[in-house]
């Protein structure tokens, strides 16, 4: 079957280190067999492993109580360090930064990159966003965006953000 070879290609891919590729290969197997939870877990590994933390939180939600393996279980491990390396000391300061002085774009810009290299991609792009509507031509606020949005591939938010932000050149 189709999505058994590319359920097996996604293993592989996430094995030799190519998340993107065994993302792709692993979500195309999910489309067309939504019912193998044995997918869906690898495809939350592929999210984790492309820091897509959001992604596979809601994706681990999703999974019923009877597939709920030591797969499962792990995944759930990884998430939730992953979250607590998202949310350190250093972010929280450069949050509490932010708050004082939210007109600082310069600011601003280094505390999206923070978000996006601690998974938080969404809050990234609402931030640089939030700069580059009150200015367009600000430092490379418009290149950090585009790129956030290059390296999250075919996250279903990437339209709606790359969208927003067409609106606000033409």
């Amino acid at each position: 079957k189709e999505e058994e070879e590319l359920f097996k290609r996604g293993q592989q891919a996430l094995a030799e280190g190519q998340a993107d590729e065994g993302y792709a290969d692993l979500a195309k197997a999910h489309q067309l067999a939504g019912d193998r939870h044995d997918i869906h877990l690898w495809l939350i590994q592929a999210a984790l492993d492309l820091n897509r933390l959001d992604e596979a939180a809601q994706r681990l939600a999703q999974v019923p109580m009877a597939a709920q393996d030591d797969h499962y279980h792990t995944l759930c491990s990884r998430l939730a360090l992953a979250q607590q390396a998202a949310d350190s000391p250093e972010l929280r300061a450069l949050e509490a930064r932010y708050q004082q002085a939210p007109d600082d774009f310069a600011l601003a810009q280094e505390l999206a990159v923070l978000y996006h290299q601690a998974g938080r991609q969404e809050e990234a792009l609402t931030l640089l966003l939030t700069v580059l509507q009150r200015d367009l031509g600000f430092g490379d606020a418009r290149k950090t965006y585009l790129d956030i949005l290059a390296t999250m591939g075919a996250h279903p938010a990437v339209a709606g953000f790359r969208r927003k932000l067409y609106s606000l050149l033409y």
